[in-house]
C-alpha cells in the first residue's frame, strides 16, 4: 500500500510529460520504500542493520521493476481510453 501510493505520489506532482512523470514516481517509490524498508526489516524481523543495508539495493531494484510494472500497462491503457473517449466525443458532435 505504502509503496503504491509513494508510486501515485511521484506521478501526480508534474501535469505533462510522461517521461518525467514516470521518472519522478519511480524515484519517489523507491526513496520510500527504501526507508521503510530500512526501518521495518530490523522492527519486524529482527535483523541486524548490516543485513538490512546488504538488502536495501536489490529491494530498490525490485521497486524500480515494479514501478515500471504499473506505470507502463497503466499509461497504455489510459491512452487507449482517452483515445476511445475523443473518438466519442467527436462521434457525439456529428449528430
Amino acid at each position: 500500500m505504502v509503496a503504491e501510493l509513494a508510486t501515485l505520489l511521484g506521478f501526480v506532482l508534474l501535469k505533462k510529460n510522461i517521461v518525467l512523470k514516470s521518472i519522478l514516481a519511480v524515484t519517489s517509490r523507491v526513496v520510500v520504500m527504501t526507508v521503510a524498508n530500512y526501518f521495518l526489516l530490523q522492527l519486524f524481523y529482527k535483523m541486524p542493520e548490516p543485513v538490512v543495508a546488504g538488502l536495501l539495493v536489490p529491494i530498490a531494484l525490485f521497486n524500480v521493476a515494479q514501478a515500471l510494472i504499473n506505470i507502463i500497462p497503466a499509461y497504455l491503457i489510459y491512452l487507449r481510453i482517452s483515445k476511445s473517449k475523443k473518438l466519442g466525443d467527436m462521434n457525439a458532435g456529428i449528430r
